[in-house]
């Protein structure tokens, strides 16, 4: 279960799981107009963290069970395939990111968070310190502010 570097073949299914676990984890948290709103207009063409060399995955039972967009500055994306949630790959991922931000002489303080993963991001020491919404698509997702010191 090694963590690679994204490739522009990896695309259309880095699209594809995002959509399922936006479709799946998130409807217990969201309606599903924002659910709707968020993936409008989304394509694999869109996930321009792959030609930065930004976007890392790990695969299980050769597919893309997670993937992440980390910038030198941050993290900028974490998703895990439904099928895949509570095995540690988002761990993982998240591990990952907190060494290469590091390795730039950074680290992870802040996270915009969904509903859904707040619990996951206190398991690395964030806590809440507001709520605002996000512009995804057409519409405005509520999600929480983050920090960790």
């Amino acid at each position: 279960m090694e963590i690679r570097q994204a490739t522009a073949e990896d695309a259309q299914a880095i699209h594809d799981l995002h959509t399922r676990s936006v479709r799946t984890i998130c409807s217990g948290v969201y309606p599903s107009e924002i659910i709707d709103g968020w993936l409008e207009g989304r394509s694999p063409d869109g996930y321009t963290g792959i030609a930065r060399g930004e976007m890392y995955l790990i695969e299980m039972d050769d597919q893309i069970a997670a993937w992440s967009h980390v910038r030198a500055t941050g993290l900028v994306a974490l998703f895990v395939d439904p099928d895949y949630t509570g095995q540690g790959l988002g761990r993982r991922l998240m591990e990952h990111a907190d060494r290469l931000v590091q390795s730039f002489g950074n680290q992870i303080t802040t996270i915009g968070a969904t509903f859904n993963a707040v619990g996951f991001y206190e398991k690395f020491g964030f806590v809440e310190t507001g709520r605002d919404t996000i512009q995804k698509g057409n519409v405005s997702v509520p999600m929480v502010h983050m920090m960790r010191e």
